[in-house]
């Protein structure tokens, strides 16, 4: 609530970094509390027109990652455009490869990553999420510090691995590879839900279930659902 009413008190001062800050920080806070996605990209969009260019880089990529994001998943776009372009710039905008030759911070790169893992998991692909999140699995907590990209990172992680094991993937990436990645990510979901219960118990239920693989699961899994 406090960041959400800190955005439009910057606009109104003028101070365009605090206000992109902010912007980013509330908009990438509506996946974490189930804002519908078509809501989600009307944000991004008025955020958009009201900060320009005048925010800083990364601000701009969270909101433009976020925004593509929902296109991507749900389809929104803008009314002028066809559904090919705007799929095309949803692609576009959620490239880590693109944003890093475009002059992206390490911040920039490994959000744009973890949200095109999020989404890549979301459409079934989750040999690709698998690979994304171990690509940024080790720096994550220093490069995006106390952020909660960190522990849905960790997650994307553990589901994707789930998924690899379950269609009998043996060879790539190799299983000691895959335990070290699978366990430090456990590790961050625990202690991001010591220290929030309320916010991240649900996560470490699920992560729970998910390493269970017996009838304890679905008891983790049905809890972490509830």
């Amino acid at each position: 609530e406090a960041t959400r009413e800190l955005y439009p008190r910057a606009l109104e001062a003028g101070d365009y970094l605090w206000a992109g800050y902010a912007g980013a920080q509330s908009l990438s806070m509506h996946l974490e509390v189930g804002t519908h996605l078509r809501v989600l990209h009307r944000h991004c969009e008025q955020a958009q027109r009201e900060l320009g260019t005048r925010a800083s880089g990364e601000a701009r990529v969270v909101t433009a990652n976020l925004e593509a994001l929902a296109t991507r998943l749900v389809g929104v776009g803008d009314a002028d455009k066809p559904d090919a372009e705007a799929d095309a710039g949803a692609r576009a905008s959620l490239d880590p490869e693109l944003v890093a030759a475009r002059g992206g911070s390490r911040y920039s790169v490994c959000v744009t990553t973890a949200n095109l893992a999020l989404v890549e998991l979301l459409l079934g692909n989750h040999e690709r999420a698998l690979q994304l999140c171990l690509g940024i699995i080790d720096e994550v907590e220093q490069v995006l510090f106390a952020s909660w990209v960190i522990p849905r990172v960790a997650l994307t992680l553990l589901v994707a691995a789930d998924k690899h094991v379950e269609h009998g993937h043996d060879d790539e990436p190799s299983r000691d590879l895959l335990a070290r990645a699978a366990s430090r990510a456990h590790d961050i979901i625990a202690r991001w839900a010591a220290g929030s219960r309320a916010n991240y118990g649900h996560y470490l239920d699920l992560a729970e279930g998910l390493r269970e693989r017996d009838h304890r699961a679905l008891a983790q899994i049905e809890s972490a659902r509830a």
